[in-house]
């Protein structure tokens, strides 16, 4: 990393950066990369600028998702900047250089998720090969050329077609947990998923944890459900393992017509409407904990 503070002044972060850069200039390839999002999670964004002896021999845009953090395109740019050079095979040594500083911890960590490990796993190979290959954290926005021109790609990135672009694992927890806070927020938005009004007092007697399983239980975000699972990670099965009828392991289909569920719900005189999970809270708690349970959960 470049060894200034975010605090520092503009001068003495481009300062410090430019001669970073210098002595990287005589590298085969140096390349920036850059990622953003719209206010943080909409349409992302990379960057990517590559540069020889100085000049610039190719740059690019990519999509990275209709719903993305900044974090999630900064890594996106980076995935394709490693490609780039996985590709080409008349360079021995290269220099990445990216504005993200908690993608670079992450990776000089070991960490984070599919694609930083792919990130990793391309440069091991490389290395391996004989190639040297840094990654470098510079300050972003203090006027260095190949980074701002990577910013100005980035943009370009969020402008693309993002409907091919499919939702990393962190993206898709943050979406859900998302919704799961929405619904516990707005009483109008509970009115008018399930008709009725939650009594929030009746709720909130049962306890944090009940509560909360609840609340996953019936906006089906809950970890156990086969749907939810599925959401998460497209490779898991998501058909109902109570009864193997083939219906989807959902919130509805378990409280409202899963025959492997029907006696428990009779007996308590429940199971005729989605709405009963906001209506009776302390009555449904407990039937959703014995669901939940033949799930293993």
């Amino acid at each position: 990393m470049v060894d200034v503070r975010k605090t520092a002044s503009q001068e003495e972060q481009r300062g410090r950066s430019q001669a970073v850069l210098e002595e990287y200039a005589q590298r085969d390839i140096v390349i920036f990369t850059d990622g953003s999002a719209e206010q943080g999670t909409l349409n992302g964004g990379g960057g990517v600028v590559v540069t020889a002896g100085g000049v610039v021999v190719e740059e690019f845009s990519v999509p990275a998702g209709r719903h993305c953090s900044s974090y999630s395109a900064e890594s996106t740019a980076m995935l394709e900047a490693i490609r780039w050079l996985m590709r080409r095979e008349a360079w021995n040594t290269a220099a990445v250089f990216t504005d993200s500083r908690a993608l670079v911890d992450v990776l000089g960590a070991g960490g984070g998720g599919a694609k930083q490990r792919e990130v990793e796993r391309m440069v091991e190979k490389m290395r391996e090969e004989g190639r040297e290959i840094e990654v470098i954290w510079v300050p972003g926005h203090c006027g260095i050329p190949g980074n701002e021109r990577a910013d100005e790609m980035a943009s370009g990135g969020s402008d693309m077609d993002q409907q091919l672009v499919p939702l990393d694992r962190a993206t898709r927890m943050a979406l859900l947990r998302k919704g799961v806070r929405e619904e516990r927020r707005t009483p109008e938005g509970r009115e008018e998923m399930y008709g009725e009004r939650l009594r929030e007092e009746e709720e909130d007697s049962l306890g944090r944890e009940r509560a909360v399983r609840l609340a996953r239980f019936r906006t089906g975000h809950h970890p156990a459900l086969g749907r939810w699972r599925n959401m998460v990670d497209g490779n898991v099965d998501g058909t109902c393992r109570l009864c193997g009828g083939g219906q989807e392991e959902s919130a509805e289909h378990l409280w409202l017509s899963c025959p492997a569920t029907e006696e428990i719900l009779y007996r308590e005189d429940l199971g005729h409407s989605m709405a009963e999970l906001v209506k009776y809270p302390a009555r449904a708690e407990p039937i959703v904990r014995r669901i939940l349970a033949r799930l293993g959960a």
